[in-house]
């Protein structure tokens, strides 16, 4: 080939592009969904098991900052607890194939008091931190909850792998941590919020020390949860050595409630409101071009119906005038046409000459015979 290398590689054995393929592989069709890349870190660790299970807690809006929808679009599958009751019908509408358990994890039996703040993922069955919301502006309702125990949710999975379990329950972590004995089901990887609710201010990890004694192991900080691995799956720690970067091969799906996917959803609002105006652009033009199409197709019709119409009346005119010709009287009358016809070309012939004459208009014969006597008489 014209302009190669000896030492370029035969088409589509790049070594270079085949060693990004195989990096880029397990990543190139994740999209991350989470607020704070928690599924990000989670799939850099457990994309080699293939499809897994998962348990989320407090898991709010089947979309938006989802830790688990990520891990649902490669196949995985889980049980998600959310008592919040609209949150809940959205899960079950969105993942009809998944379990959705209205229900608050506590130590509690029954039902608990538990405060909806509309519209959030801030809603909490801890009054005081509902009455902070309410002082910040967050209209919210008191509901009746039931309640369950860790422990009771994770005995349905004895003797089966739980890869992941997310702790996400605005203040309510330690009850629901201290409600896992006696269950013995160890999910690999426990994901717990550190915070207090929307603030970067630490909790102190009160439950911290309960689930060391559970046998987990704190691997990495993100700067909202905490992460922590069993310690009969020590050997994923190097995965939580570094933060998401660039080698993790992500997507943003920009729907995230995070600032930081403002600019990606802005982005994508204006250009689909570009593409809104396009697309009504051509509709009108759309319209207006079948509309002056419609009207060519009327006129052509017209002119063709008139075609039609002139067609057959020449038709109708040479039958009557073959007609005519073939009659007797035409034949008896053609001498005095043809004398009619003669004398009237004299009677012009002679009009004419005599105006002509009168007139001596340039370039009739009159006027050149009269410029050729008075060229011979100067002579």
């Amino acid at each position: 080939m014209v302009g190669a290398s000896a030492l370029d590689p035969p088409p589509g054995q790049d070594p270079i592009l085949e060693h990004m393929d195989a990096q880029t592989d397990a990543f190139v069709d994740f999209v991350s969904y989470a607020q704070n890349f928690e599924d990000v870190m989670l799939w850099r660790a457990l994309k080699h098991v293939g499809p897994g299970r998962y348990i989320d807690i407090g898991a709010q809006d089947p979309m938006v900052d989802s830790v688990s929808l990520a891990f649902y679009e490669q196949g995985w599958r889980g049980v998600h607890v959310e008592p919040n009751p609209e949150y809940a019908r959205l899960l079950r509408a969105a993942r009809p194939d998944e379990t959705v358990i209205e229900a608050a994890i506590s130590t509690a039996g029954g039902t608990i008091a538990f405060f909806e703040t509309m519209d959030t993922g801030l809603s909490t069955g801890v009054a005081a931190i509902a009455e902070e919301h309410r002082r910040e502006g967050f209209a919210s309702r008191r509901i009746e909850v039931p309640a369950m125990k860790l422990a009771r949710l994770l005995d349905r999975f004895e003797g089966q792998d739980v890869h992941w379990l997310k702790i996400d329950v605005e203040g309510m972590e330690e009850d629901a941590i201290a409600s896992w004995a006696p269950s013995t089901v160890r999910p690999w990887i426990v994901v717990v919020e550190s915070t207090r609710p929307g603030s970067p201010e630490s909790t102190g990890t009160p439950w911290e020390s309960a689930l060391l004694g559970l046998g987990y192991e704190r691997v990495y900080r993100d700067g909202l949860n905490n992460f922590y691995l069993s310690r009969q799956h020590l050997d994923l720690k190097r995965h939580f050595e570094v933060p998401p970067n660039v080698f993790d091969y992500f997507k943003l799906s920009g729907r995230a409630s995070s600032r930081l996917c403002h600019h990606v959803r802005q982005e994508a609002e204006t250009e689909r409101a570009g593409l809104l105006g396009r697309i009504a652009s051509l509709e009108a033009r759309l319209r207006e071009t079948t509309r002056l199409a419609e009207e060519a197709e009327a006129r052509q019709a017209e002119a063709g119906r008139q075609l039609e119409q002139s067609r057959a009346w020449l038709d109708e005119a040479r039958c009557a005038l073959q007609a005519m010709h073939a009659s007797r009287s035409w034949r008896v009358t053609r001498p005095l046409r043809a004398m009619t016809t003669r004398g009237r070309w004299l009677r012009d012939a002679a009009r004419d000459g005599a105006r002509a004459w009168a007139r001596l208009a340039p370039g009739s014969r009159p006027h050149r015979a009269v410029l050729r006597v008075i060229l011979a008489l100067s002579h």
